[in-house]
């Protein structure tokens, strides 16, 4: 079974560890580098204290967080093969000119390797700065219609509900007559059908391999309804991942109190189909503001994460577990495998070993 495997790049100082794990991704042979468009990171305050979260003792603070364009720039110049991509930005904090601009801009830098990697956005991203966010669905769509007028490179007007232009332009063309492909984060209906309506690719956080399938589904028969080929729709997921040669140790971590802090970011439909409740009562990846929970308060939600959670929402285990859950979504769909491994942040011990762990599963798929 083909399937490319990417990597999450870093995302925050020193300049040396920048460089050097950049170019690690591209020598051992991983297919891609990708980048979270953040200013607030997922731990509150609160509890990024070293009883959790060990790396706290060298990060001073959850929010260290390049500009993702920026670095993205950076890692073109340091590479020659690998894709780079945001997952995600969006068109709330950035104009649709911007992100016309700046990604096509990227797209020549690294002679073709950028992918435009959007998303409605996120609620701790937006909602703390001041910025208004409403009907995100609405936005997202007019964004992705008007970057492409953008790249058009012919003068246009635009009367939306969003955004009203008037005799704009921009005149920066295509790189080898091609633009960047742009993938969407999509998990629910009405975002799903813009995937298959307007996109060139899904990347979704999972929660099954029977969900990929049946959302990819939805997205194929939206894309036939609007007479394009459902077949040049890359599958793509951005999946949590703890990596451990002992897959009772990857148990033992995504159960820690640190991995039940980022088990609060599964869907509430999930909870729900085990029979449990959420326990901040609303889907984190959207509403959820870390700064505004005090330790307690937090301390509280997280015991209510049940340790069956952990068991779905994480792709776990050692190399052979992985590869065998990644085939399974392989047949549902999934062509590109973005792994987001948490297993430094939850223990910070197992850096070198989690990430040999997945070296071994890129190195299968290679083969």
């Amino acid at each position: 079974m083909e399937m490319k495997i990417g990597l999450l790049g870093p995302i925050s100082p020193p300049y040396d560890y920048t460089v050097r794990i950049i170019k690690r991704i591209e020598e051992y042979g991983y297919d891609s580098a990708w980048w979270p468009d953040h200013w607030m990171g997922w731990t509150p305050d609160s509890i990024w204290t070293q009883d959790i979260f060990e790396v706290s003792a060298v990060l001073p603070n959850p929010h260290i967080f390049y500009d993702v364009f920026s670095v993205i720039g950076f890692a073109s110049a340091l590479t020659s093969k690998i894709q780079l991509g945001t997952s995600v930005t969006e068109a709330v904090r950035r104009h649709p000119a911007e992100l016309a601009q700046t990604s096509l801009t990227l797209h020549h830098l690294s002679k073709g390797r950028f992918i435009l990697g959007l998303g409605t956005g996120e609620g701790e991203n937006i909602i703390p700065y001041g910025l208004e966010w409403k009907n995100p669905v609405g936005r997202l769509k007019e964004a992705i219609i008007l970057i492409r007028l953008f790249w058009s490179g012919k003068k246009f007007d635009y009367d939306g509900k969003f955004w009203k232009i008037k005799d704009a332009v921009m005149g920066l063309p295509s790189y080898e007559g091609k633009y960047p492909p742009i993938w969407v984060g999509a998990h629910r209906e009405k975002m799903l059908k813009l995937v298959g309506e307007l996109c060139d690719g899904w990347i979704p956080v999972p929660t099954t391999p029977e969900d990929y399938a049946e959302g990819f589904k939805v997205i194929r028969d939206a894309a036939k309804k609007a007479g394009r080929n459902p077949d040049e729709i890359v599958g793509s997921a951005y999946i949590p991942t703890i990596a451990d040669e002992d897959h009772d140790e990857c148990h033992r971590i995504f159960n820690s109190t640190a991995g039940k802090s980022y088990t609060v970011l599964a869907p509430p439909e999930m909870y729900k189909r085990f029979g449990y409740e959420h326990p901040l009562g609303f889907y984190a990846f959207k509403d959820y503001i870390p700064t505004k929970y005090g330790r307690e308060e937090i301390l509280q939600a997280i015991r209510r994460v049940p340790d069956e959670l952990g068991e779905h929402y994480y792709l776990h285990g050692n190399s052979e577990d992985i590869i065998k859950k990644l085939e399974e979504y392989g047949k549902a769909g999934l062509q590109h495998a973005v792994i987001w491994n948490l297993t430094p942040l939850f223990d910070y011990k197992k850096t070198r070993s989690s990430f040999e762990v997945i070296r071994k599963v890129a190195e299968y798929f290679k083969k």
